[in-house]
């Protein structure tokens, strides 16, 4: 069975997760290649609208996406070439993001895109 929201997205294969309360889900692309590892890419939709709260895809760095008891997620992106981690604390309720280790800088979840393109995981 094939999802149409992956179509010629060129990924091996896909998932889709569903956040604990059912309000959101979490599609999964993984790529890989012949000399690099899996890349695991989100795109995070409202179930209801299908609405696209962020997107992932392509931004060829390594991300793991979990739900916590609160409605929030962490998101932990690692960095393809030099295998570093920045964890990234996400509020779905007033729609913002903060690094951990920015503490007290919360951003616009309609940035996290912007700002994930520029990481450079250290």
């Amino acid at each position: 069975m094939t999802d149409e929201r992956f179509a010629g997205q060129g990924f091996v294969y896909y998932e889709v997760k569903i956040s604990p309360d059912g309000s959101l889900h979490v599609l999964n692309g993984y790529s890989d290649g012949e000399k690099t590892p899996t890349l695991i890419e989100p795109r995070v939709v409202l179930a209801a609208t299908g609405k696209i709260l962020f997107d992932l895809w392509h931004t060829y760095q390594n991300y793991h996406l979990d739900f916590c008891d609160n409605g929030n997620a962490v998101l932990n992106v690692q960095n393809n070439h030099s295998r570093r981690t920045r964890v990234v604390d996400i509020n779905f309720r007033d729609s913002e993001f903060s690094f951990r280790d920015e503490p007290g800088v919360h951003r616009p979840l309609s940035k996290l895109e912007e700002f994930i393109s520029l990481l450079d995981v250290k």
